[in-house]
């Protein structure tokens, strides 16, 4: 399904967010890893398959300061993602991508993390 998911975020001690979003029957879903060191989007395994079948489909270096309001873009087009973090971009392509989204998670890992502005259209 096509669309765009934007919000902003803010690190405050949480080492890294992460967006995971659940398609079509919950069976398959993947996610997009925000750190403040690296962007990235990974295929998660699907129901029954073990850890190893993770598949990181993109990755890229950030440099994000704690307390500071950062932009996130995700943009779904087909079977391809692209998500922008700050003026840094990655793209990836599987078919998970292209399928419809029915869950959409937000996760922080470590302390806390702020996000404001939150818009999902379709």
């Amino acid at each position: 399904t096509n669309g765009t998911i934007d919000y902003q975020i803010q690190f405050r001690g949480a080492n890294r967010h992460s967006l995971r979003l659940e398609c079509g029957n919950k069976a398959g879903s993947f996610r997009i890893e925000v750190s403040r060191t690296q962007v990235g989007l990974t295929k998660n395994p699907g129901a029954g398959e073990g850890k190893d079948k993770t598949e990181p489909l993109a990755r890229k270096a950030l440099d994000l300061k704690p307390s500071v309001w950062y932009p996130v873009r995700i943009t779904f087009k087909g079977s391809e993602a692209t998500v922008q973090v700050n003026d840094v971009t990655i793209s990836g392509k599987h078919a998970i991508l292209g399928e419809a989204k029915t869950a959409l998670n937000f996760l922080v890992f470590g302390e806390t993390a702020g996000f404001k502005a939150v818009k999902v259209v379709q």
